[in-house]
């Protein structure tokens, strides 16, 4: 991974913090209740022999869709701004929409984060995505709390290691 000086980081930050949203989006993310992380480091994370797995279980789609909510834009911004400073780093995005029989709901959700993470400036090429539905728990009950667990979003950082970014 290319090292940047701190300075070099904190504007590319600022840049993508600056970059504008429409109008309607920005009024509903100051709506939002859920704060959007600042830094890679505050992304719930584990690491794999794949690479650094970022965990985003607060995207909030609506019920049967895949659009992006201004609050997920946001969401989305720390990462978006990493990705453009670090352009050699590959990322997969795998959705696990809730157990429904839906494939192709969790395959236009994955591709909605990277549409979302394209329209902040990473190359599109660089993000695959995968649509899983509810095929991978990580906790089995009946229980809706629990079963809420296993609807999420993983984005992968090829080859990355989860103590370099939570230094960030």
């Amino acid at each position: 991974m290319t090292q940047f000086p701190t300075r070099f980081l904190l504007a590319a930050t600022l840049i993508a913090a600056s970059t504008p949203i429409p109008a309607a989006m920005a009024q509903a993310t100051a709506q939002a209740s859920t704060p959007a992380p600042r830094a890679l480091g505050d992304y719930p994370s584990r690491q794999t022999k794949s690479g650094a797995i970022l965990i985003l279980n607060d995207i909030g789609f609506a019920a049967g869709r895949a659009d992006l909510s201004p609050a997920a834009v946001e969401r989305l911004r720390p990462l978006a701004a990493w990705l453009v400073v670090n352009k050699r780093v590959q990322v997969q995005v795998d959705d696990f929409t809730g157990g429904g029989a839906d494939l192709s709901l969790s395959d236009r959700r994955a591709s909605a984060i990277r549409n979302g993470l394209a329209a902040l400036g990473v190359d599109r090429w660089r993000i695959e995505t995968v649509g899983h539905n509810g095929t991978v728990p990580v906790a089995v009950s009946a229980k809706p709390g629990v079963r809420a667990q296993n609807s999420r979003m993983e984005i992968t950082l090829i080859g990355q290691q989860v103590a370099s970014l939570t230094a960030l």
